[in-house]
């Protein structure tokens, strides 16, 4: 039985409010590369209030 996944990284970004919301996704094969993927989204994003993420590798 096969599953969906994501396939390659893509972004999102809705305007709500005069509140900026972007999604970040991107596939990863390990803990660490998904660490590392959430530390560059922070470091692209360093003015955002808040950076909620998750994984399942």
């Amino acid at each position: 039985m096969g599953y969906r996944t994501v396939a390659r990284p893509a972004e999102a970004e809705v305007i709500i409010k005069k509140s900026r919301f972007i999604g970040q996704v991107s596939p990863v094969a390990s803990e660490e590369a998904a660490v590392a993927f959430v530390a560059e989204i922070k470091k692209k994003h360093r003015e955002a209030t808040h950076n909620c993420h998750a994984w399942i590798v």
